[in-house]
């Protein structure tokens, strides 16, 4: 059997690793995850007495859904990218731990950053999720935001084991208002599966953007509905988390 320096992948050699003391999780978020105009959560983590290492992982903050006009289909937005990576560390360093807030618009945004790091450079992140967007003849149209994108180069910094959060989805039949349906997807290893948003369009000038999404990361539902003329934004996508675990020797 694997022991617990191999199985959290500990880069260090010296061997001088705690196997007997006290396992202890830490989760950093806000705890208001519900709150659509969530600001996330930053704090400064002291390295106890007797910890030489920690184990860190981050997800990144839901991209926002795009909007819709005049029974234009959105696509909700992508979720948050999932990074870890296993720290040596010295007791009384300081850290600064951030869980990404919900998106800072609604109209087809990227999600936010989390992170992990020190003074001078040391540290990982992982992204938000991929922005929403209106689509047009099956491609994002010019009242989107931004293009939506998929998981880029830098998308997650510094990290053993990284994996990007995939894009939101949507489909519908032209002309049947009943057929549109869409999906925020959940993020990496974050034990959600995302959502299914409302089915069909809804006939007044307001936006259909229930239910909120799952934390952490989940991508935001791009509105939905019928006879208005402007364009109604989606919802944001949730925010993100970072959790350290580490050992004390005992």
């Amino acid at each position: 059997m694997a022991g617990l320096r191999s199985l959290l992948e500990l880069p260090d050699n010296t061997g001088a690793v705690p196997l007997n003391g006290a396992l202890t999780t830490l989760r950093v978020f806000n705890v208001s995850y519900n709150n659509v105009n969530n600001g996330g959560l930053c704090c400064a983590w002291t390295v106890p007495t007797n910890v030489n290492w920690v184990a860190v992982e981050v997800w990144g903050g839901g991209g926002s859904g795009g909007g819709g006009q005049t029974c234009i289909g959105g696509k909700p937005g992508g979720a948050g990218s999932y990074a870890r990576k296993i720290f040596e560390v010295t007791a009384s360093d300081i850290w600064t731990v951030c869980a990404a807030g919900t998106t800072c618009c609604n109209c087809g945004c990227t999600g936010l950053p989390s992170f992990f790091c020190k003074s001078g450079g040391t540290g990982m992140c992982a992204s938000g999720g991929a922005a929403g967007c209106i689509v047009q003849g099956g491609m994002c149209g010019p009242g989107s935001c931004i293009p939506i994108r998929t998981c880029v180069q830098g998308a997650i910094c510094g990290a053993t084991m990284g994996i990007c959060g995939v894009q939101g989805f949507a489909k519908w039949n032209i002309g049947v208002r009943e057929g549109y349906m869409q999906m925020g997807p959940g993020a990496p290893y974050a034990h959600t599966t995302g959502q299914w948003g409302p089915s069909g369009w809804i006939s007044e000038c307001g936006n259909s953007i229930s239910p909120t999404p799952t934390w952490p990361g989940t991508g935001g539902f791009a509105a939905q509905h019928c006879n208005c003329a402007a364009v109604l934004c989606g919802a944001k996508g949730n925010q993100g988390l970072v959790q350290l675990t580490f050992m004390a020797s005992a």
